[in-house]
């Protein structure tokens, strides 16, 4: 998980990631990269995207919600939205 500071993306971090984390992110622009390559070849499907980088916004008045990004993907596309 990034999170964009200006015009820099912030190194990757997994400590929004984990639910028993009780502080909030910050507002901002964030990025989750999935990496489904490998469990897409240990299936034996095509791979097509190797790497599905998504980029989301965090309002300063959501910043406690909760946050499920789901991955919907088939060997040639991909999709995603915000869960509940």
């Amino acid at each position: 998980l990034s999170h964009k500071c200006g015009r820099v993306w912030t190194s990757g971090s997994t400590e929004f990631l984990d639910a028993s984390c009780k502080d909030a992110p910050q507002a901002g622009f964030y990025r989750i990269t999935f990496h489904p390559e490998p469990y897409l070849k240990s299936k034996g499907v095509p791979v097509f995207y190797p790497l599905v980088p998504i980029t989301f916004v965090i309002p300063e008045d959501q910043i406690h919600e909760h946050f499920h990004i789901p991955l919907l993907l088939s060997p040639f596309g991909y999709s995603t939205y915000r869960g509940s």
